[in-house]
């Protein structure tokens, strides 16, 4: 990503200028939102909000964004830096470049990329970047985020590095190869010319700016805001102690096959520099689940920059102590002609991989993963008066994980998201599409519980009043929930079904995958969201709070009886009932005696818990069952029941890996439990 060291000797800039300029230019970054989703055809953008809009340095550093979303502005400098490798020395005054290249910008093809350098007697200087989610690129299916998609022509249209407007004239041949790629033409026209009014309207905003203070004052309060952050960060690192922390996690599947995916995180902190090794992660796949360099670094830097600097605002300053390796023809670093739909998915395992490895060396920031998952939905079909083309796109927001100390809040936007629009308003919904959204709210239980509780998912009953429509799913998070922390349990994963008179139907045999799955008039579409991981043993909650959130309809009784073991007798806490039911659940929990051995056991991407037929048989485990290894602190370890001989009665033997994750010593315990989930995985090879 983009570094700006350029040196500028000839000006400086003080404290106050400093501040009150980055303010300025994050004012400049703030009006390009409000102009753009004012302006933009497509709902996804003036309704979701699936935008971000930022201001790049001459070298293609990220110089300013407000509540933009991480996703889409880390990556960009990539981006940019493939415009500027294409075009180097012929880049004028009235450029535009536009580009979605996954391979260069790391997330899915629908993320289209505008550039507008400007330029003053020759010598560059900073300029608006705008990235936008478009409706559709073309592909396979309306919407090109397919969940069987094998290579990328199946996702639409690839735009390399392109020159849409030279010196001010527009390339018409060019925008026509675009635009008879994609459906919604015409939406899609309208949000390309809203792009390019956006940076037009941002680049007079930075010439007045310029005007007042001096171009030479302008780069060195960018040289000193990128040493401020890049300072900061340095010292934070240093607070940490030097060692390698390592983490895996697993995305459900590929799209194209039902088997697990791993993605393994060794963070090494030395000094005050932090590197991120992503070596043993699955490699690149048929299916959607792919990504470019550009996603694993926009994942590491935002899950770090959140825990060591959350206050200071963001350049590319506080990436400078921040490195990363993903391996090349590995599902975060693949290879053409692999699909990247699903990137936006991989990101998010990326992330709680990166927290997972973190909170080792930040104990007390322990976190409970978020929703992790896109959730891609999308209903297709044609108006029922004028036979017109329609596209239901949503992608509702989870729960929020739990941390000391605080609850994790109901169907939010997360940190790693940006300023997406949590819940789409239902008059837009029903005036525009032939839709009836019959329920919209909490989904309640679905919420990871502990001592602090995570957020519940949203549910909606997306009721279709036309027929021939089709429905299509990219999602993740279905079969592994997100994860709990501290002896928290796990969120609720996201599930997405069809509801037909009195059946519940899977859209796909691939879960979280679907493709144009062909609706009836009258069918619902239940969307349901996943809720956030809890923090701490669900037994130290106070019986009070679980008899608010009992009340509030947040849990069910079963859960307050026997997950947090509080009884109600008549409707009133029952403290002596609850006290001795609490006792009976710990001694029902299963502990098991840790043998460590030199190497740690995988099947395939899958990391195994070996354990023998009459352990398996005294605490009622099953070949294959996904279970969990539960540390006193921090992320637990997922595994996947592995029944042979050799490891004693009680016994599970653990590689060094593992022990490392869980620090753990030979013949100490672990608590091993079982995570409750509506789907499987194929059964282990044998």
């Amino acid at each position: 990503m983009g570094d700006n060291r350029t040196i500028h000797e000839s000006a400086s800039a003080d404290t106050v200028t400093v501040s009150v300029v980055q303010e300025l230019l994050i004012s400049v970054v703030r009006e390009m939102r409000v102009t753009f989703s004012r302006s933009a055809f497509s709902s996804i953008i003036n309704e979701g909000h699936d935008f971000s809009c930022a201001l790049l340095s001459p070298e293609g550093g990220l110089v300013a964004q407000s509540e933009d979303h991480p996703g889409h502005i880390f990556p960009i400098s990539y981006a940019a830096e493939a415009v500027f490798t294409r075009y180097g020395g012929d880049i004028h005054p009235g450029d535009v470049f536009l580009l979605n290249d996954p391979y260069i910008c790391g997330t899915h093809m629908n993320d289209m990329a505008m550039f507008c350098p400007r330029f003053f007697e020759g010598r560059a200087l900073a300029f608006p970047a705008l990235r936008a989610h478009w409706g559709d690129v073309g592909g396979s299916v309306a919407g090109s985020l397919s969940g069987d998609a094998s290579h990328i022509f199946m996702e639409g249209i690839i735009v390399p590095p392109i020159r849409l407007y030279s010196r001010g004239e527009l390339n018409e041949e060019c925008l026509e190869v675009v635009l008879r790629n994609v459906r919604g033409r015409e939406d899609r026209h309208g949000d390309l010319m809203a792009m390019l009014g956006t940076c037009r309207l941002a680049q007079r905003r930075l010439d007045e700016i310029e005007g007042r203070y001096g171009r030479e004052t302008l780069q060195a309060v960018n040289d000193n805001l990128l040493e401020r952050a890049e300072k900061r960060m340095r010292a934070a690192i240093r607070a940490l102690p030097d060692g390698t922390f390592h983490y895996e996690n697993y995305i459900d599947n590929s799209g194209t096959g039902a088997e697990p995916l791993r993605i393994s995180v060794r963070l090494q902190i030395k000094e005050d520099q932090i590197h991120c090794d992503f070596s043993g992660t699955s490699g690149q796949v048929k299916g959607p689940t792919n990504a470019g360099p550009a996603t694993a670094a926009t994942s590491c830097f935002m899950v770090l920059k959140s825990l060591l600097d959350p206050a200071l605002s963001v350049n590319a300053g506080c990436f400078r102590p921040l490195t990363m390796e993903a391996p090349e023809g590995s599902i975060l670093n693949a290879e053409f002609p692999a699909p990247f739909g699903g990137a936006s998915d991989v990101r998010r395992t990326i992330e709680s991989c990166v927290l997972g490895a973190a909170v080792q060396a930040m104990p007390d920031l322990a976190v409970g993963d978020t929703k992790g998952a896109a959730n891609h939905c999308y209903i297709t079909g044609s108006q029922p008066d004028s036979g017109e083309a329609f596209l239901y796109y949503e992608y509702p927001a989870g729960g929020t994980g739990a941390l000391a100390g605080s609850d994790g809040d109901h169907a939010i936007r997360t940190y790693t998201e940006g300023d997406f629009n949590a819940v789409q308003p239902v008059e837009s919904l029903e005036a525009t599409l032939p839709v009836l959204v019959e329920e919209s709210g909490l989904r309640d239980g679905s919420c990871g519980h502990g001592e602090w509780r995570g957020g519940l998912g949203m549910e909606r009953k997306v009721r279709l009043e036309t027929g021939g429509a089709g429905l299509t799913v990219l999602t993740d998070r279905v079969i592994i929930p997100p994860y709990g922390v501290d002896g928290g349990t796990s969120g609720g994963g996201n599930r997405f079904t069809v509801l037909r008179e009195n059946s519940e139907l899977e859209p796909s045999g691939v879960p979280g995958k679907a493709t144009a799955f062909p609706l009836l008039e009258g069918d619902a579409v239940v969307l349901r969201s996943a809720g956030g991981g809890g923090w701490g043993d669900p037994l130290a909650r106070t019986p009070e709070a679980v008899l608010a959130d009992l009340r509030l309809g947040y849990i069910s009784l079963e859960d307050a009886r026997e997950v947090y073991g509080v009884v109600l007798t008549d409707g009133a806490l029952d403290m002596a009932a609850t006290s001795a039911t609490r006792e009976r659940i710990r001694e029902r929990r299963v502990y098991l005696t840790v043998r460590l051995n030199d190497e740690d056991a995988y099947g395939g991407s899958r990391r195994l818990c070996p354990m023998s037929p009459e352990t398996a048989g005294e605490h009622g485990f099953s070949e294959g069952m996904l279970v969990e290894y539960v540390p006193v602190r921090g992320a637990p370890l997922r595994a996947w029941v592995k029944i042979t001989l050799g490891p004693a009665l009680g016994e599970t033997p653990l590689g060094p890996i593992a022990a490392g994750i869980l620090k753990l010593r030979d013949k100490e315990r672990i608590w091993l439990r079982p995570i409750e989930t509506p789907y499987s995985h194929p059964p282990l090879a044998s």
